[in-house]
């Protein structure tokens, strides 16, 4: 008979370690992919002990935990008899923040903790990276979390491992036993070489706009050493997805369709008795797979009217939506005025905003990361616009993502197991007629006492593949 065993440890500020699953009465941990931040929620009984005081409370009448005090998680199902490891780790996290309530003779504490995601993902990173660093995608991710991890101690480590795998191809880098960066695409190939810049936005963003389909295919032949890839049916047909494991190593992989658990409901033969129940609905209205954009004005004045089409859709309609981005061309022309780039001047060749501006010399890069060494005017405010329309089209290729097709998606609740996000189930219910559905994990919530252990999948069919393969 297996029975769920759970270890919890509290590691003050000095490094002092504490076994505390004695007086837990509840443990919640929530983890997902593309999170700003993963959430822990521990409620410690607090029962009175002697002398007036409680658990938690010091000889001198002081609460004893403190902000970024360490705790750690570790679960299993015990079937076996053997005590738990490193490998029943659901997550470490810090202490944000402290709940003392009292009600009906209890004085229950509360300490909601992150990890180390929401102090990574909220970080804002001033950066311009140019083609002429020769960065990839996930190169420039790497860049990016080492400097919103760096710890500021002298050791030289980072509080976030963020590894470019250097297994040789795709196949291999996705099979490792050490994940992290992936440098391959699918095709075993490298990424292609990206310019980005921005301007104390939130590492999130940054990670974000490096994991479209627009940043890690060559469309624009910007990279030389790598074939032009067609838009129409792209090596990278997928946005790439990340998020932190709980050993704090950064994770950035393409989600193929590669599956970690197959679950059967209703079958005689099934045998799961693991599954409590489920809730997923297909959604077959509000379908919009054709995007008009506005990107805004350009340096001319000429507006950036354009459109998007979800070559993945299914639907034999098309179903249009028309979007205005205008604040894209505002953002990208007020940066150049604010670095200098674009200079006032009443005879100047742009205008904005109902005021003239010319070119500071050209040579500059642009707040864009393109150099415009050998520029005229116009190619200034072309490399403008094609800005302007790669951003509209990140934006709408993501807006049409989850409009675009009728796709499974819901919770499934099971008994705990130390599942992970980004990791895929092979669903069949013979109830309602679902057959073979992959479904990728998105968030999984982790509800835990000293008895029963159970976890709420987020769960969702995986975006369309854009092209073929």
């Amino acid at each position: 008979m297996s029975y769920v065993q759970l270890e919890v440890t509290r590691t003050n500020l000095s490094g002092v370690e504490t076994d505390i699953t004695y007086d837990i009465e509840q443990v919640t941990v929530r983890r997902g992919m593309d999170q700003k931040a993963n959430t822990v929620q521990v409620v410690l009984k607090n029962a009175y002990v002697s002398n007036d005081r409680h658990r938690w409370v010091s000889e001198d009448n002081q609460l004893v935990w403190e902000e970024d005090e360490g705790i750690t998680i570790k679960c299993k199902y015990n079937e076996d008899g053997t005590a738990l490891s490193d490998d029943d780790i659901l997550t470490i996290a810090d202490a944000l923040e402290f709940n003392a309530k009292m009600e009906d003779d209890r004085t229950p504490l509360t300490i909601k903790a992150v990890d180390k995601t929401f102090n990574l993902l909220n970080q804002q990173i001033p950066q311009a990276i140019t083609l002429a660093d020769g960065l990839t995608s996930g190169e420039i991710i790497q860049k990016i979390i080492q400097l919103a991890t760096y710890n500021q101690d002298g050791s030289g480590t980072f509080s976030v491992t963020a590894n470019l795998q250097v297994e040789a191809t795709y196949d291999l880098q996705k099979d490792s036993a050490t994940p992290g960066i992936q440098t391959k695409r699918i095709n075993d190939t490298n990424f292609p070489i990206i310019s980005m810049a921005k301007v104390y936005k939130p590492v999130y963003e940054w990670i974000d706009d490096l994991s479209t389909i627009e940043a890690t295919n060559n469309f624009d032949g910007r990279d030389s050493s790598l074939a032009t890839d067609d838009e129409e049916s792209p090596v990278q047909n997928r946005k790439m997805k990340y998020y932190v494991d709980k050993d704090n190593n950064f994770r950035w992989f393409y989600p193929d369709n590669d599956i970690d658990y197959t679950i059967t409901i209703g079958a005689v033969s099934s045998g799961n008795d693991d599954v409590k129940s489920y809730n997923l609905t297909k959604t077959t209205f509000d379908v919009i797979n054709f995007v008009i954009y506005n990107g805004g004005m350009d340096m001319y004045g000429v507006g950036t009217l354009n459109y998007y089409f979800d070559e993945t859709t299914k639907s034999k309609k098309l179903l249009t939506k028309y979007k205005a981005y205008n604040d894209i061309a505002l953002v990208l022309i007020q940066n150049e005025i604010n670095s200098g780039n674009l200079v006032g001047n009443t005879s100047g060749a742009f205008t904005f905003q109902g005021n003239r501006y010319e070119n500071d010399t050209y040579g500059f890069e642009t707040s864009w990361g393109v150099d415009t060494t050998g520029f005229s005017d116009d190619d200034y405010n072309d490399s403008l616009r094609a800005e302007i329309d790669r951003r509209c089209k990140q934006r709408a290729r993501a807006f049409t993502a989850r409009r675009g097709n009728p796709r499974w998606k819901g919770s499934i609740v099971l008994n705990g197991r130390n599942l992970l996000p980004g990791e895929t189930i092979l669903l069949t219910s013979y109830v309602h007629g679902i057959n073979n559905q992959i479904l990728r994990i998105t968030d999984i919530t982790h509800v835990i006492t000293r008895s029963v252990w159970q976890a709420t999948l987020q769960v969702e069919e995986d975006d369309p593949i854009v092209g073929t393969t």
